[in-house]
């Protein structure tokens, strides 16, 4: 800062011409050209505005109506309606066990061939965790039963006992 002073000083004492100490002042000062005592104010220019590009809705599809079972139509019922079925009424009662394992092929193999040697039983199969049963009958008492266990042990079912279940009432 001294040193500005003193060389515009000295070029005041020379005699310089105001050119001179112009470029002298664009040289040496901090504002980089810019008379302090002046303030130069640039304008941002503004970008122009682009124009938005509508684009068509995409079409959302609706989902198809899930079918809903007519005895309960507060559940949804994953099937067609050729394929639901009629809720029965259940009761306590007993059926027969004939085979408990964890292969799903040998159970179901066993159930159809008690489906089809005894054709007008009811058989189950259910899965309990890790296990298939193979269940048949639907006995409203145990002594209906054991008859039929008899029967089913000379089959060579040995290990098969009487189970109490829900069964379906005809």
């Amino acid at each position: 800062m001294r040193l500005t002073i003193g060389l515009v000083l000295l070029f005041v004492l020379l005699g310089v011409a105001p050119a001179e100490a112009q470029l002298f002042r664009k040289i040496f000062s901090k504002s980089g050209g810019r008379d302090r005592n002046k303030e130069q104010k640039e304008e941002p220019v503004a970008a122009p505005i682009p124009t938005p590009v509508l684009e068509e809705p995409v079409p959302v599809p609706t989902p198809a109506p899930a079918v809903r079972d007519t005895l309960t139509p507060d559940k949804p019922v994953n099937r067609s309606p050729a394929t639901a079925t009629i809720k029965r009424e259940t009761a306590s009662g007993f059926r027969i066990q004939i085979y408990n394992g964890p292969n799903r092929t040998e159970a179901m193999r066993l159930k159809q061939e008690m489906e089809s040697a005894y054709p007008n039983m009811n058989v189950h199969l259910v899965y309990r965790q890790p296990n298939f049963r193979v269940r048949i009958g639907d006995f409203r008492n145990h002594r209906e039963a054991e008859v039929l266990l008899s029967e089913f042990r000379q089959l060579g079912f040995k290990t098969s006992f009487v189970v109490p279940d829900e069964i379906y009432i005809e």
